[in-house]
């Protein structure tokens, strides 16, 4: 029967991929171990590491070395074969967090460093970057782009995107979160985004992006017909809005008394230094206007925004009772 042939078309798969020898000389009852496709897949992926790694790390050729799927991820990093480290992860199924934090890292380096550092042959041979133009650092940060568009392609979520922005903001350089980072970050998590941000001091930054958020917000909720029904999803913790404008008004006041002491100093110093104290009062201003602007600005989006809330808590009231 086709039962019977499908059964036994399953047997012989087996019998093909099994450890041991199936033929007459097995006895019944014998045990017979079983190795299933993906472990041998990964086998074998194991082993075409340890002959790519080998090239540049000749001990892997040892046999008291033992190559674990981590150690491999770890040295194709180091070589800049990404391509490599990215396909050898998902076949064991292990995260890439070591993998976008590396390249994050060497972004940032090339970006920030005026002479940049030599990046290992294997890293412009990674198929984002092999045919792309433009600088070192800006090849890196899109070959870094197309690793996350794939990623996301798969799974929706912001994990990985909300790392790199970690990442960045941890490297305490001047670089700003790119709109190609933060505007999906802003559509999709914007609580995190602006949390990522205060975490990190970036007191402008996640001002900034809660403003560009709540503002949206109030657009959209203003065309609503029906405020209760269509904008549950919208509303935003009182904790954050109250936790952002306390920075903000903290960053004022801080900024407000380093400006008036420079103003102090700036009188009582000679001509050089009333110089160079002349130019941060500038910059100390400049920084000073900018925050109070962020803060009036963020406070009356903030207060218009509680304004629909009221309304909708007085709607749902009205309908319960």
């Amino acid at each position: 029967s086709d039962d019977d042939n499908s059964s036994e078309a399953s047997t012989c798969k087996r019998r093909r991929i099994a450890i041991g020898r199936y033929d007459a000389s097995v006895k019944q009852g014998q045990d017979i171990d079983i190795v299933e496709l993906e472990q041998v897949r990964r086998e074998y992926t194991l082993c075409m590491a340890r002959l790519t790694l080998g090239s540049s790390f000749s001990e892997l050729f040892s046999r008291n070395i033992l190559l674990e799927p981590e150690d491999a991820i770890a040295l194709f990093v180091k070589l800049g074969m990404y391509d490599a480290a990215i396909s050898f992860a998902r076949v064991f199924a292990l995260k890439l967090d070591t993998i976008f934090k590396s390249l994050v890292q060497r972004c940032v380096e090339m970006s920030s460093r005026v002479q940049q550092e030599q990046m290992p042959e294997a890293f412009w041979e990674n198929v984002g970057v092999q045919h792309t133009a433009g600088s070192p650092g800006d090849r890196a940060w899109r070959l870094l782009q197309c690793y996350l568009g794939a990623e996301e392609a798969k799974d929706s979520t912001m994990r990985y995107r909300l790392l790199v922005a970690d990442e960045i903001l941890n490297a305490n350089c001047d670089l700003p979160l790119s709109p190609w980072l933060s505007s999906p970050l802003l559509q999709k998590c914007p609580q995190d985004l602006v949390r990522l941000c205060l975490r990190h001091g970036c007191v402008s930054e996640g001002g900034t992006f809660l403003l560009q958020h709540i503002s949206t917000l109030c657009t959209r909720i203003a065309s609503c017909d029906h405020l209760a029904k269509k904008t549950r999803e919208f509303w935003l913790p009182y904790q954050l809005l109250d936790q952002t404008m306390g920075i903000l008004d903290d960053a004022v006041v801080k900024f407000e008394m380093a400006v008036d002491k420079i103003k102090a100093a700036k009188k009582q110093c000679q001509d050089a230094e009333a110089t160079k104290l002349k130019a941060l009062f500038r910059s100390y201003r400049e920084r000073l206007d900018g925050l109070q602007q962020l803060r009036d600005g963020l406070r009356a989006n903030v207060d218009r925004y509680m304004a629909f809330a009221a309304r909708e808590s007085r709607d749902i009231s009205e309908t319960q009772c």
